[in-house]
């Protein structure tokens, strides 16, 4: 019994054995090989799942820039002059700017212009921007594309899409390095140019389809101006009277005029005179700058701008206004930068 039951015990053990081995062959046969978690299979539907995916979106952004490109240009704006947000009034800036603090009406547009006199580091700072200001308007010579305007052989010149004129420094009077532009003393100069509008040429005052009709015609452009300072009109109309026969060239610019704030309404306090304020090299921008078409090596043409403030005048913030005159730039409404009218404080200690 002993001995049968110790064979009983082996074949089940042996059964056992059996089953277990064929458990353990059925395991083996039904395991899936993975990779990082993820069998060949679900690896071949996750790479065509992304493929399709990038391959569309990489599409769809083709297609959005290939659209850009036929419709938008890479030198000129889609809207211009009045379609776009600029507008077709150009707004004047200056140079140096000490501190910018939010006026009364709260449109963070005031500049201050403050040193005090005979103080070295204070005309070092002054000089410097106005340094850096003028070196930006400068190419090197000989570069093509680039002509001198400022000669009488080169005045009828007119910047086109394939040439612009190059900024002339000569005839800066005092407004230079050496002098320190007049911040060594009571006499500083401000630059003083017009903001770009691509596409935009001025209307000289006096002309008609570029040329000169008579000092009447001329006279009654003026007058039409009624905020324009009649020092300035007075000076227009002589500067016409004492180049007869170069009329139109006279006339072919954008006026610049600076002075006290309100000047026009006779509401200025007298801290300076109109006889106090000198224009370099000219009083006035040459409409042979325009128009600004991104012309490559364009660089945006200044007028120096200097004031000889009284010494009564020391001590007080005198409000200063600059404004560019032409036909076709308007100062009504709110008189802010950006109306062909920059205003800012000059204050001298």
């Amino acid at each position: 019994m002993a001995k049968k039951g110790i064979q009983l015990e082996e074949q089940n053990g042996g059964e056992n054995k059996g089953y277990s081995k064929s458990s353990t062959s059925g395991e083996s046969s039904t395991r899936l090989i993975t990779f990082l978690g993820r069998t060949p299979i679900s690896w071949v539907k996750v790479i065509i799942y992304y493929f399709c995916y990038y391959s569309t979106l990489i599409t769809f952004l083709g297609l959005n820039y290939y659209a850009f490109t036929k419709t938008m240009s890479t030198t000129s704006p889609t809207w211009i002059m009045e379609q776009g947000l600029i507008g077709s009034n150009p707004g004047l800036s200056i140079r140096p700017r000490t501190g910018a603090d939010d006026d009364e009406q709260g449109d963070g547009l005031s500049i201050l212009i403050s040193y005090r006199v005979n103080h070295h580091a204070h005309a070092e700072i002054m000089a410097k921007q106005l340094d850096e200001a003028i070196k930006e308007t400068q190419v090197a010579p000989k570069t093509p594309g680039v002509v001198d305007c400022s000669s009488p052989a080169g005045s009828k010149l007119t910047t086109s899409a394939s040439t612009v004129c190059a900024v002339s420094l000569q005839n800066l009077g005092n407004c230079t390095m050496q002098n320190k532009y007049g911040y060594g003393n009571d006499t500083p100069c401000v630059l003083v140019k017009l903001n770009r509008i691509y596409g935009w040429i001025p209307e000289p005052f006096g002309l008609q389809e570029g040329k000169f009709l008579s000092h009447d015609f001329l006279q009654t452009e003026l007058e039409q101006k009624e905020e324009m300072p009649q020092e300035l009109k007075q000076f227009i109309l002589n500067e016409v009277k004492n180049n007869k026969g170069n009329e139109t060239q006279v006339l072919n610019k954008v006026w610049i005029s600076c002075g006290e704030e309100n000047t026009t309404t006779n509401s200025a306090t007298g801290k300076l005179p109109h006889s106090g304020v000198s224009y370099y090299p000219e009083r006035g921008i040459p409409t042979n700058y325009f128009p600004f078409l991104s012309q490559p090596n364009y660089k945006s043409p200044f007028v120096m701008v200097q004031f000889q403030v009284p010494r009564i005048s020391r001590h007080t913030v005198i409000q200063m206004e600059c404004r560019a005159w032409a036909k076709n730039i308007h100062h009504e409404g709110n008189l802010i930068n950006g109306l062909g009218t920059v205003k800012f404080g000059l204050l001298i200690n």
